[in-house]
C-alpha cells in the first residue's frame, strides 16, 4: 500500500504537426513524479516546455503516447488515467479532478478566494465552507 495520491511514470507526449508535413514535436518526454495525499506540487518551466500538455494529459484532454498515471482516490484503489474509460474519466472530473486553463477569462472585481471557491459551490457546499476551504488552499501557497 502506498500513500501516493498520484504517481506518474515515464509519461510521453508527441504532437504530429500536419501543416509541417507530419513533423513530430515532443510535448514532453519521460516525465515521472509522485504526489502524496495532502501535498501540493508546482510544475514550473519555460514557455513551451510541456507544462500545459502534461496537465492536459492528466485531465485526459490529451492522450499520452506512453507511460502511466496512477490516481488513488482512496488508499486502497488505483485508477490508471492513461487507460481508464471515458466514463471513468468523466466521473473523476465530476468528483475529484479539475483543470483551469491558463487562458482563463478572469471575472473583473472578483477576489481569488471566490474564484477558487466556485467549484465547491457548484458541488453544493455552502458559501462559508467553500470560502474557508479556498482560503486554506491559498494560505498553503504562501
Amino acid at each position: 500500500m502506498t500513500d501516493n495520491h498520484l504517481e506518474i511514470f515515464d509519461l510521453n507526449k508527441t504532437f504530429n504537426v500536419h501543416v509541417l508535413g507530419g513533423k513530430e514535436i515532443k510535448g514532453f518526454e519521460d516525465v515521472s513524479f509522485s504526489v502524496k495525499r495532502g501535498e501540493f506540487l508546482a510544475i514550473i518551466g519555460s514557455s513551451g516546455s510541456g507544462k500545459s500538455s502534461l496537465l492536459k494529459c492528466m485531465y485526459r484532454t490529451y492522450l499520452a503516447d506512453s507511460g502511466s498515471m496512477l490516481y488513488r482516490p482512496d488508499s486502497s484503489s488505483a485508477i490508471d488515467l492513461t487507460t481508464a474509460s471515458d466514463h471513468e474519466i468523466l466521473a473523476l472530473r465530476r468528483s475529484d479532478i479539475g483543470y483551469v486553463s491558463q487562458l482563463l477569462q478572469v471575472v473583473p472585481r472578483t477576489i481569488a478566494v471566490d474564484v477558487i471557491a466556485e467549484p465547491l459551490l457548484q458541488r453544493g457546499i455552502g458559501i462559508d465552507d467553500a470560502r474557508d476551504a479556498a482560503s486554506r488552499y491559498l494560505a498553503r501557497l504562501r
